[in-house]
C-alpha cells in the first residue's frame, strides 16, 4: 500500500476533543469522526484507508481557510 496525501475540510469540535473530515467516495459526500490518534476508516473508493492525527495537535491552534480555501 503507498500513502499519500491530500488537503480536507476539517470541523473542530467546540471542545478541540476531535474533528470531522469533510471529503468524498467518487461523487459522494463522506464525513470522517476523528476522536483519537490513529483511528482509521476504509470504505473510500479505490479501496482507500484514512488515518486520524490527534485531534489535541490537529485543533490546537486551527482556523478555518477563509471561503473554504475557494475549494482547493
Amino acid at each position: 500500500m503507498s500513502e499519500y496525501s491530500e488537503c480536507y475540510k476539517i470541523e473542530c469540535s467546540a471542545d478541540k476533543s476531535s474533528y470531522k473530515v469533510h471529503t468524498h467516495s467518487g461523487s459522494a459526500p463522506l464525513e470522517v469522526q476523528c476522536n483519537n490518534a490513529g483511528d482509521k476508516s476504509s470504505g473510500f473508493q479505490y479501496n482507500v484507508e484514512f488515518t486520524c492525527e490527534d485531534p489535541a495537535v490537529i485543533c490546537a491552534n486551527f482556523t478555518s481557510c477563509p471561503d473554504d480555501c475557494h475549494y482547493r
